[in-house]
């Protein structure tokens, strides 16, 4: 799961560092499509599903990453992810 902002001043986190891990994600999705999945979420969004994700992964700041239920808070590169695959 990716959790980003399109808001420009966010006090969750940078739009432009949002954007950056959301092409890095497509651009592994385009390098392994059967081997990942990506769900994309606006840490703004109001959903109760959505609030109820963002408690259980205890999501405040973006980007935030869930992968193999691990959460990661940080921007991460092309070459950490692939690692982690």
């Amino acid at each position: 799961m990716y959790f980003y902002t399109n808001k420009k001043d966010d006090e969750k986190g940078d739009f432009k560092i949002s954007e950056e891990q959301g092409f890095i994600l497509d651009d592994l999705y385009k390098r392994y499509p059967n081997q990942i999945v990506i769900f994309s979420f606006d840490i703004n969004t109001d959903n109760p599903a959505l609030n109820s994700l963002k408690e259980v992964y205890n999501i405040t700041k973006v980007p935030t990453l869930v992968v193999n239920d691990q959460t990661y808070t940080i921007f991460l590169s092309l070459a950490q992810l692939k690692d982690m695959l």
